[in-house]
């Protein structure tokens, strides 16, 4: 057994053993690349399939040569299993139970890049949210008819082929293997919070948690409401809808139908008893309340937002957020 050289970055070796194991349970099926292949650092540019392919080649013969062969193992640390991860929860304000995933961290900043590269496309869509959750409700002010949709557990349902024929189509397959099928799909995280500790995959769903895993979706879902909108109005841009991850409305009644159909082809379900279609001008989205075209905010304010009226900074904060007819004028001198 070769003894661990001494380092400030105590976890780390063990890191890299998780690492190994999650590389080696990947190249157990056989049929897929690992994430590996996005150890070195190249350069890949989408739609550029041939490049990307050469460089998917490289990059694994590059870690299978170099990297995995001198990494720390179980072995090399004198123990049986390291784990690679594991599920959390915390009780969200609504009652939920929330489940997040400690990832492992070799694999977290080999996603780090592709995570970078997916928020920035997400900045430029004027109709996602994820950077400013009020610019794409330019898009649907003045409309009569809304769908806001819930989608019910849309992050645990989603569907990882769906999301690796995505990135298939923008890089080639091999990326996209190493990075939705491995990097995402193929972690093994224990279980501790269940009466009887056990280990799972995400073959469905998100790893909440892993970087690229949020933007991700996120993108499929704009490419869900695409999608949807050419079966309608074929070569048209379509804007009249806003997204922030699992939040959508849609203000056409006909690229609304067409989404809900092909949400359930994907396996993913609307909760009717959540979601508000109205004709009147009212929408729900980023648990804001929105009525006469989007133009007045019936949200209700938070309780734990008006525990800081004590304090001038807490004021600003609801001035901000909260700005009713009776407060106004005390917001205003507030914020001189």
């Amino acid at each position: 057994m070769v003894s661990p050289k001494k380092s400030c970055f105590t976890a780390l070796m063990y890191e890299m053993a998780a690492f190994g194991d999650l590389v080696q349970f990947v190249h157990a099926y056989g049929e897929q690349w690992s994430q590996g292949a996005l150890w070195p650092h190249f350069t890949r540019y989408a739609f550029d399939r041939e490049n990307n392919k050469r460089i998917s080649e490289w990059s694994l013969e590059f870690y299978e040569k170099y990297i995995g062969p001198y990494s720390y193992t179980t072995r090399d640390l004198g123990i049986i299993y390291v784990p690679s991860g594991k599920l959390c929860w915390f009780a969200a304000g609504s009652g939920k139970r929330r489940i997040f995933a400690i990832c492992n961290y070799v694999n977290q900043r080999l996603l780090k890049p592709f995570h970078d590269w997916l928020m920035s496309i997400l900045r430029i869509i004027p109709m996602d949210g994820t950077f400013n959750q009020v610019r794409p409700l330019e898009y649907i002010a003045g409309k009569k008819e809304y769908y806001s949709f819930d989608l019910k557990s849309a992050t645990d349902r989603w569907p990882l082929l769906y999301q690796f024929e995505l990135v298939q189509s923008l890089f080639d397959r091999s990326f996209a293997s190493s990075v939705v099928n491995s990097a995402l799909g193929c972690n093994v995280f224990d279980v501790p919070f269940v009466k009887k500790p056990t280990r799972l995959s995400f073959v469905a769903g998100q790893p909440l948690g892993y970087y690229s895993s949020w933007p991700l979706f996120a993108l499929s879902h704009h490419l869900l409401v695409w999608y949807s909108a050419e079966q309608v109005y074929p070569y048209r841009y379509f804007t009249d809808y806003a997204i922030l991850g699992d939040d959508v409305v849609i203000a056409d009644r006909r690229v609304a139908s067409a989404y809900s159909a092909n949400l359930e082809r994907l396996g993913v379900s609307i909760s009717h008893g959540k979601s508000l279609i109205s004709k009147s001008g009212a929408y729900e989205f980023a648990k804001k309340f929105r009525i006469k075209g989007g133009t007045v905010d019936l949200s209700p304010v938070s309780l734990s937002s008006l525990r800081n009226f004590f304090h001038p900074y807490g004021l600003l904060a609801i001035a901000g957020t909260y700005r009713g007819k009776e407060c106004r004028g005390i917001f205003e001198v507030l914020a001189l």
